[in-house]
């Protein structure tokens, strides 16, 4: 059976014969459907889902290291198969077009290899969207959130200075100041306050820590609790002030009942998301009607006069589980992983394209002449430690091997004008990055960020902005622009340097 299809191939579409496309396409097919099946089992439970990378493209450095051993393995196995035959080297007669269809015929595999991670992802994400259609996530959030005000962490965020209002009032006045010390052209005075309550934002934790040693004398509160600990992903879970609000009005309206089924909830949360705590969870309604002043008189995980022993409860691992299932949910497209992952498909196919096109001993000479270059760049570097010069001497260097390329092909110098023109295939692909990079330097505000301000301290420059604003659709044309460039003109000098006559 393979031998008559190869017979076929080798027939009617010597190309795809010759780089063995259809035996690849099916092999590459085949591994993302096992990659797939992978990643949805590697979904036992979601005890799995602590710990794991943020990101719906990255599961497990496993996922990368099992990924590029196959890739590896099999583009051995494959290249002793492509390189067998050569027409190029052999002089066949070649149709308009061979090469730029072969080039996309190794970009391909290349991007299939590449892509092995993604669908790995992509199959772990499906299996936890599927487990969890029946999760309402805004209300677990909500649960989360109420739960971690109801079982007090840390003693600062029930004191009286950490409420809505005093943090909204330090908020305004850090505006005001702020404010005064742009506008005023004297400023002193605006700098003076601005310096006192940075003093006292500073202080923040030590008064904690003095609060902690005379619990006492400070007035912890469930009632001044203000914040969001989870759901910032979701508009629609209750905020810091709806989490104070509906705390307020729990603890206020002496609504025990309410108060131990949030805390159920929550443990019911535990339970099912796998989450470990020793904490007894219940136990936390009466303290929070302890007395009429609903005073914070246990902290978790703490070891002082307010907790003598330590209890673990992991709110953490939690908000993982959630944040993963939210993200299955929304997979944004996300556009500078796959510009990312075209052009290393792209570098490792024209390295392989180079190859193909040139001779063993003049792409070794150019692997080796490579990393020398590499070396005295970096040296070169590193001593001027200047932005400019490091942007414009590689610009140089890519000019500099096209010109030696022609140079050394006029005086028939078939050895240097290889070595030449492989060093230019590497490295004209850079050549669009680097200048943008350079326009990018020259057009730089010279202060681009004032602390003080938390703004620009100078108009910043259109040109830049343009160019940060921009920069995943810039390296997208970039790379249309390089492919371009490699199918239709990049073999062209190959085939004059190879008309060379040999030294």
């Amino acid at each position: 059976m393979i031998k008559k299809i190869n017979k076929f191939l080798l027939l009617y579409f010597p190309l795809v014969w010759n780089t063995r496309a259809f035996w690849m396409f099916l092999i590459l097919l085949g591994l993302h459907f096992i990659f797939y099946c992978s990643g949805w089992w590697y979904f036992d439970g979601f005890k799995r889902l602590q710990g794991v990378s943020g990101s719906t493209s990255v599961v497990s450095n496993a996922n990368f290291a099992y990924a590029l051993i196959i890739s590896v393995l099999l583009i051995i196995v494959w290249l002793v198969y492509y390189l067998r035959n050569n027409p190029f080297k052999s002089f066949y007669p070649l149709v308009r077009g061979y090469f730029a269809m072969e080039f996309c015929i190794i970009f391909l595999i290349m991007m299939g290899f590449i892509t092995l991670p993604e669908t790995y992802a992509r199959g772990f994400y499906d299996a936890i969207e599927h487990n969890t259609k029946e999760v309402n996530l805004t209300s677990e959030v909500n649960t989360l959130n109420l739960a971690f005000a109801l079982i007090p962490q840390t003693a600062s965020d029930y004191a009286s200075h950490n409420c809505c209002d005093s943090l909204e009032y330090r908020n305004s006045q850090r505006y005001l100041i702020l404010k005064a010390h742009e506008d005023s052209m004297e400023g002193a005075e605006a700098r003076s306050k601005e310096g006192v309550y940075a003093a006292d934002g500073d202080g923040d934790e030590e008064d904690s820590m003095r609060q902690r040693k005379h619990p006492s004398y400070y007035d912890y509160s469930y009632l001044n609790f203000c914040r969001q600990y989870s759901g910032f992903y979701d508009s629609a879970v209750l905020d810091r002030k709806g989490v104070s609000a509906k705390i307020q009005w729990l603890l206020t309206s002496g609504n025990k009942a309410e108060v131990a089924a949030i805390l159920k909830r929550f443990e019911d949360m535990c339970i099912k998301y796998r989450v470990e705590y020793t904490v007894n969870i219940p136990s936390y309604t009466n303290l929070a009607f302890k007395d009429e002043r609903h005073s914070a008189t246990r902290f978790l995980n703490e070891n002082d006069e307010t907790a003598t022993i330590t209890r673990t409860l992991d709110f953490a691992a939690l908000d993982q589980v959630l944040t993963k299932i939210h993200n299955s949910r929304h997979r944004d497209f996300e556009p500078g992983l796959w510009v990312f992952n075209l052009f290393f498909a792209f570098f490792l196919a024209l390295a392989l394209y180079s190859f193909r096109l040139s001779s063993t001993r003049i792409w070794l000479i150019s692997l080796v002449a490579a990393g020398v270059i590499l070396i005295i760049y970096g040296i070169s570097v590193a001593l001027i430690r200047g932005d400019y010069f490091a942007l414009c001497f590689a610009i140089a260097l890519v000019i500099l091997f096209y010109l030696l390329f022609h140079f050394m092909r006029s005086a028939r110098r078939k050895t240097v004008a290889g070595v030449s023109l492989v060093l230019f295939s590497w490295s004209f692909p850079g050549l669009l990055f680097l200048i943008q990079g350079l326009v990018s330097e020259i057009t730089r505000p010279k202060s681009i960020y004032n602390p003080l301000t938390f703004t620009y301290t100078h108009p910043a420059s259109p040109v830049y902005s343009f160019l940060e604003d921009h920069e995943v659709l810039l390296y997208a044309i970039y790379f249309v622009v390089n492919f371009l460039v490699v199918v239709t003109v990049l073999y062209r000098h190959y085939r004059s340097w190879q008309a060379i006559d040999e030294e």
